[in-house]
């Protein structure tokens, strides 16, 4: 399940939104970096070729030639454009236009440094044209090391126009960020069972978000103050605190977002189904994001219930402004 789905099976529980934490879903793993799945036959050929090596010898190596690369061949057109800012070249490999659809395989290499070798890489700013109608989806294809090169395979639902392929077509990146580590639903190892039903608490201006009826959210609410962890993680960037101070669960997650780290936490039951909240809130201060969830569980079962971890650590950006246009060459 991505990041995604699981916030929205989340934010439609009983439990009112959270503003912030839609910020943090857009941080954090789907917002910034969608894995909406590529809906044409094209994109899936197009992915498995290029998973492959991206060549007509490295298909034939694997046995698999025919279908995959006359799959590829049939919509593909080269491309071969590029340009270089800040040391880092967008090459636009091949692309396939038709009606509001623009398919686009590209790379971002690095030529001067080490700065995308990373567990994943964020895009920002990616479009065609500058659309300002319809949807992407992007997805990384390919890392490789030793020549600090990244492929992408990209699809774009442009509303706003009809494309034409005989017209030039701008393909821009605004920013890549790469992710240091990765937690896309990690269960953690803890023992809920364990969690003190007393807890300090001190009050936090929450931030801000609208109940399910419409109302606003109550300004401050007692959080858990600060004491031993239940989870840590290795770097510390993230901690996991449980309590039950009022016969209902409540855990918080505290996420150091001025390390570049982001976060959401679900609670799963034993079947692996996640629990619906009763309650939810969040505080910002100095960097760190706080949020407490309360669950309505059976206090002789919380050793069957597990938190899940979605989250990553980004590190530093690298922003420019990234664009080649193209035409598509004539088959």
């Amino acid at each position: 399940m991505s990041f995604e789905q699981t916030y929205r099976r989340m934010n439609e529980s009983i439990a009112p939104s959270d503003a912030l934490i839609v910020d943090t879903l857009a941080r954090a793993r789907a917002g910034r970096r969608p894995k909406r799945r590529l809906r044409r036959a094209v994109a899936v050929a197009v992915a498995a070729a290029l998973v492959l090596g991206s060549t007509a010898a490295a298909l034939q190596a694997t046995g698999r030639f025919s279908a995959l690369y006359a799959a590829v061949a049939r919509w593909l057109r080269p491309v071969g454009q590029s340009c270089t800012q800040d040391g880092i070249t967008l090459q636009v490999e091949s692309a396939y236009l038709q009606g509001h659809l623009a398919c686009i395989v590209f790379t971002l290499r690095d030529t001067q440094d080490s700065r995308l070798d990373a567990a994943d890489l964020c895009l920002d700013g990616i479009a065609v044209d500058g659309w300002t109608m319809g949807s992407a989806s992007w997805r990384l294809l390919d890392w490789d090391a030793a020549t600090q090169t990244a492929t992408f395979f990209a699809e774009f639902d442009v509303l706003n126009r009809t494309l034409d392929a005989a017209q030039p077509l701008t393909f821009s990146v605004d920013a890549v960020t790469p992710v240091l580590s990765i937690y896309d639903g990690e269960a953690l190892p803890v023992d809920l069972s364990g969690a003190p039903n007393t807890a300090a608490v001190q009050p936090h201006a929450v931030d801000p978000y609208l109940l399910s009826d419409g109302s606003e959210a109550p300004q401050n609410y007692d959080f858990l103050t600060l004491q031993t962890p239940l989870w840590q993680s290795a770097d510390g960037l993230f901690a996991l605190y449980a309590a039950r101070p009022d016969g209902q669960l409540h855990l918080q997650l505290r996420v150091a977002q001025a390390a570049g780290a982001s976060g959401l936490l679900e609670l799963v039951d034993a079947d692996g189904q996640a629990v619906p909240t009763s309650a939810s809130h969040s505080y910002t201060d100095g960097g760190l994001h706080c949020r407490e969830a309360v669950y309505d569980v059976p206090a002789d079962r919380l050793a069957d219930y597990t938190p899940v971890l979605y989250g990553a650590v980004d590190g530093a950006a690298v922003e420019g402004e990234w664009q080649v246009t193209f035409r598509l060459e004539e088959k």
